[in-house]
């Protein structure tokens, strides 16, 4: 009984916020995490796992994918940006600019 009642508390708190109200409540300026993701693709045997390392600093979000492959993008108001080892370059003009 305490379990579902604890997963009821839980999904009614998931559901409070709608995303800008859940932004609105973080007030920090940089925020550095490790993300590990795991998607199941229909006809596939295999879950495909991706790891690596984010950070949210100065209006900028970055992220690199470390495993199976690197990969690194950067979005600012400026757009979405993917790296390719040199330089990065611009593959979206998406920027909402209340995420940040």
């Amino acid at each position: 009984m305490k379990k579902a009642a604890l997963f009821l508390l839980f999904v009614s708190l998931a559901f409070a916020f709608d995303i800008s109200e859940l932004l609105s409540h973080i007030k920090t300026d940089d925020i550095r995490g490790e993300f590990r993701q795991i998607k199941q693709i229909s006809g596939f045997k295999n879950k495909l796992i991706s790891s690596g390392n984010f950070s949210l600093s100065g209006g900028v979000f970055e992220q690199n994918t470390t495993k199976p492959v690197n990969l690194s993008i950067k979005v600012d108001e400026n757009g979405v940006f993917e790296f390719d080892g040199k330089n990065y370059n611009k593959i979206s003009p998406l920027f909402i600019k209340s995420y940040f």
